[in-house]
């Protein structure tokens, strides 16, 4: 290999090492979001237990509202990240090995359908949840 092979090696290392860093990044913050919108989203909901410590009025259900309802968009968010991961991951590995990747049987398929039923039924129930506090008088 000579120097100027090795320098191009060197640079698509480098830019390996970024897109994966840029995927990562991505993802943290996904999740980052939906720990802090759950924490804060739970201190309220306790809070507001004892109606003489924390009264339960118009703004603390908008407050309760918004944050629940980022906790199922920053998981859909963190969902479709990881798609587009491996959607490209997987273009990537058809253009090196020159064959098209195919799903194998009925168990991959579930494998790959379980993490978004399971957001799903998430959101549903923050959703069920959101208007319980509404009709709560």
């Amino acid at each position: 290999m000579d120097k100027e092979e090795r320098v191009i090696m060197e640079n698509l290392e480098i830019v390996r090492i970024w897109g994966e860093l840029a995927q990562s990044s991505t993802r943290e913050k996904y999740k980052t979001l939906s720990t802090v919108c759950s924490l804060a989203a739970m201190l309220l909901i306790i809070a507001t237990f004892n109606e003489n410590l924390f009264p339960i009025t118009k703004y603390v259900k908008i407050l309760v509202t918004i944050l629940l309802s980022l906790i199922p968009l920053s998981l859909w968010g963190l969902l479709y990240a990881l798609y587009q991961d491996e959607k490209v991951a997987r273009t990537e590995l058809e253009k090196i090995t020159e064959e098209e990747m195919s799903h194998k049987g009925l168990m991959h398929f579930l494998l790959d359908i379980f993490p978004y039923l399971v957001a799903m039924i998430f959101t549903v129930v923050i959703f069920l949840i959101a208007l319980l506090i509404w009709l709560k008088k």
